[in-house]
């Protein structure tokens, strides 16, 4: 997920809650990030969620 901590954007896994190492100042910053450091977002569904997108660290895939 992204989300928004004290006025900057993070990455969290959805699957073990780890972190990214930066932090963004803006969504989109953080969603072209989100690529580039080789995180993936997959839909809700193969995951036993319901709806929506989760996101997943290099090391959840």
């Amino acid at each position: 997920m992204i989300d928004k901590n004290y006025g900057a954007y993070v990455l969290i896994c959805d699957i073990c809650g780890n972190e990214a190492d930066q932090s963004f100042d803006t969504f989109d910053n953080a969603i072209d990030a989100k690529n580039e450091l080789g995180w993936r977002s997959e839909r809700g569904e193969q995951l036993d969620l319901k709806d929506g997108w989760v996101d997943l660290c290099p090391d959840c895939q």
